[in-house]
């Protein structure tokens, strides 16, 4: 609608409407408003980028969330903690919890941080993919690394144990 006022959005209203659409689960919508902010020459940042594979993530549409990570990085813009979560959550949700790993190595080999979130997804993934040894070894990482788990964090290592039907006492 701006573009037919003869208005010129900038990027980070741009950002916004992308982030806007992810959070109502229109990722087509968020995709168009990618495109146009590409078409109109507005600078994509690592928020633009960030929301946008966060919408890709509430979509289930992993794949598609690593092609713009790619695309994110050929054009010079360094990813941050929050893109890497929203990445590593993408894939767990699509079921690959290698490609979560891969994406957290990643993480830290930039020199990016992992916190409580990242850490939550990537037990996740493990969890879901029945992975519960990987789970534990990711959550006993967590602690290593001085990021304290949150009530989530707990819960999601207690179904994992308790889908298997394993004592935490008898793996550590």
């Amino acid at each position: 609608k701006l573009l037919e006022t003869g208005l010129q959005p900038i990027s980070t209203t741009y950002t916004a409407l992308i982030s806007a659409y992810g959070k109502a689960g229109q990722l087509e919508q968020a995709l168009d408003t990618f495109q146009t902010m590409i078409q109109q020459g507005c600078e994509r940042s690592v928020i633009t980028y960030s929301a946008l594979i966060s919408a890709c993530e509430k979509a289930g549409r992993w794949e598609l969330a690593l092609q713009l990570f790619d695309q994110m990085k050929k054009e010079g813009c360094a990813p941050n903690t929050v893109t890497y979560n929203s990445l590593i959550t993408a894939c767990q949700q699509g079921g690959q919890p290698e490609k979560a790993c891969e994406v957290f190595e990643q993480m830290k080999y930039h020199g990016c941080r992992p916190d409580v979130v990242t850490y939550t997804a990537l037990i996740n993934a493990h969890n879901k993919a029945g992975q519960w040894r990987k789970a534990l070894q990711a959550f006993e990482q967590m602690q290593q690394q001085n990021c304290k788990p949150d009530s989530f964090v707990y819960q999601t290592v207690i179904d994992s144990l308790w889908q298997t039907g394993v004592s935490w006492a008898h793996n550590r």
